[in-house]
């Protein structure tokens, strides 16, 4: 009997041992003096590791994202994909040789992208600037203009006058 009271002592006086050693490790690890991961690990590997994966998962996006606007400006189809059409509603692009001219439907838009183009209207309503312009004033490009009545229309004061129109219009000389 003797010999179980010594044994169990023993193990008691291990039990305890092991829980006050417990919590004096556990009362000193992780703090400012002893962090369970350092600044400098977290700095010099974890940080740029972290940086590099997400820059190369970002330009592997953009990639894929610029090869399928490609595809669609260009009519052909996306990778793994079947052949985007052009949305009905879609800006289409319309040439204009010195002299020519293209009248408009009622609520059309017209984007000047190159060239001088004069109006030929009442008034022409600027989206972008919030302004209408004149008869026979040169559209500024890159300037988005909604006809406000059919018949009104655009004439090329240069050659090769680009615009983006959506809407009615039909090409006259």
């Amino acid at each position: 009997m003797k010999k179980r009271i010594v044994i169990g002592a023993i193990v008691a006086a291990a039990a305890v041992f092991g829980v006050c050693a417990g919590i004096m490790a556990a009362g000193t690890l992780g703090t400012r003096d002893d962090p369970l991961v350092t600044l400098s690990y977290l700095n010099e590997r974890f940080k740029p590791e972290l940086a590099g994966e997400f820059e190369e998962k970002i330009a592997a996006r953009g990639a894929e994202l610029s090869a399928k606007v490609d595809a669609y400006v260009a009519g052909l189809p996306p990778a793994g994909g079947e052949a985007a059409a052009a949305p009905e509603n879609a800006f289409a692009l319309v040439t204009l040789a010195k002299g020519g001219a293209i009248i408009f439907g009622e609520g059309a838009e017209v984007l000047p992208r190159e060239g001088a183009a004069v109006f030929a209207g009442e008034a022409l309503p600027d989206a972008t600037a919030g302004e209408s312009l004149a008869r026979g004033a040169v559209m500024p490009l890159n300037h988005l203009y909604i006809i406000a009545a059919d018949g009104d229309g655009i004439r090329a004061d240069t050659e090769d006058v680009r615009l983006l129109v959506r809407g009615e219009y039909e090409l006259a000389s």
